[in-house]
């Protein structure tokens, strides 16, 4: 018989708690609760971070920016009010009134074809370069049908200008600029004036030139008697208006095309940058999603655990530090196919020690 405590065996005699002897063989296998737990805590990581990514592609579509319309409302604009300080210059194009008109800014007689004889010579000199015209109207044309709208045609395109407009050699009706220079009220003025040439020339019918001098003189009572300030006549070719005006709309037009086509490549190279911006951080999320798993396989592992080799978890540990902290100090211009694959690859070795404990 050997004596006691020979044989080498462990037993309840042997003085040897139960919680001793299980660790000097090994750590004890998680439970099934616990591994459950695990689990659960990998695949909200791993949700969680789908989610982000997910968020970040969809602000990708959501967050670019749209083409700007300013642009076309302020060359709409211009368009406009160049249109509007222009507009009786650019209707004159298709007027009825337009030979009329362009006559009277050159010279101070327009005659109508087919109105009849005119002395045109006594008419300008007793004119001169006071800002006074005369219209001579065919009887039943279309212009004298209506000769306040030919007045108006006149009156409302050149400045500073009183015309007189004859139908048939009679005087027939009488308008003036609004800017005509005058020194008491418009009414006033413009009705007794008017009167008073339709008064004087009643009795020289048929006689242009004579008609003609009525209104030079009712002209320069007004001027002596101070009603209105006496200006001289200069003339201008209408050509220069019409180029103008055609000009500035063309300008315009250009303009607004070229800023448009200017601010849409812009803003089509911002968008660029954004989307590639909002995809590198959706890239991100999906890596730092890898990361978290990592790191909660990590926590759960112990270099003892089902017997896997201390130092192929050391080893794991130190490259997921390193994998860390590269993906903490990215910038635009890191690599980050590179870095996620060794991210990937540290995953699968997460994984396989995992599976192992």
């Amino acid at each position: 018989m050997s004596p006691r405590g020979s044989s080498g065996k462990v037993g309840p005699d042997s003085g040897e708690s139960p919680a001793v002897r299980q660790a000097s063989w090994s750590t004890p296998r998680p439970g099934r609760a616990e591994r459950r737990r695990r689990k659960a805590r990998r695949r909200a990581v791993q949700q969680s971070a789908r989610r982000r990514a997910r968020r970040s592609a969809a602000a990708v579509g959501e967050s670019r920016p749209r083409r700007p319309r300013w642009p076309i409302v302020v060359g709409i604009g211009l368009i406009v009010s160049i249109l509007v300080a222009t507009w009786s210059d650019l209707t004159l194009l298709a007027s009825p009134y337009r030979s009329a008109v362009d006559t009277l800014r050159q010279h101070v007689l327009y005659v109508q074809p087919g109105a009849g004889p005119v002395d045109a010579a006594a008419i300008r000199r007793a004119i001169g370069v006071r800002p006074i015209a005369v219209e001579v109207l065919k009887p039943g044309s279309a212009q004298a049908k209506d000769p306040g709208k030919a007045c108006a045609a006149a009156v409302d395109r050149i400045d500073g200008l009183m015309v007189a407009v004859f139908v048939g050699g009679e005087f027939r009706y009488g308008c003036e600029s609004d800017d005509l220079p005058l020194t008491v009220a418009w009414e006033g003025w413009d009705f007794t004036t008017w009167y008073i040439v339709g008064r004087a020339t009643g009795y020289l019918v048929g006689d242009l030139a004579g008609q003609v001098d009525q209104v030079v003189l009712r002209y320069d009572a007004d001027v002596a008697g101070g009603t209105l300030r006496d200006h001289r006549r200069r003339f201008a070719v209408p050509t220069y208006r019409y180029l103008v005006a055609g000009g500035l709309v063309v300008l315009v037009v250009a303009g607004v095309f070229g800023l448009r086509a200017g601010l849409g490549r812009t803003v089509r190279v911002g968008a660029r940058a954004l989307v590639r911006r909002s995809r590198r951080r959706a890239r991100y999320a999906e890596l730092d999603g890898e990361l978290a798993e990592i790191a909660l396989i990590l926590v759960e592992l112990r270099p003892d655990a089902a017997g896997a080799p201390a130092d192929r978890l050391g080893r794991l540990s130190a490259d997921y530090l390193t994998a860390l902290s590269d993906s903490q100090h990215t910038d635009r211009h890191t690599d980050l196919a590179e870095l996620a694959g060794r991210i990937t690859a540290l995953r699968d070795r997460a994984r396989a020690l995992d599976a192992a404990a």
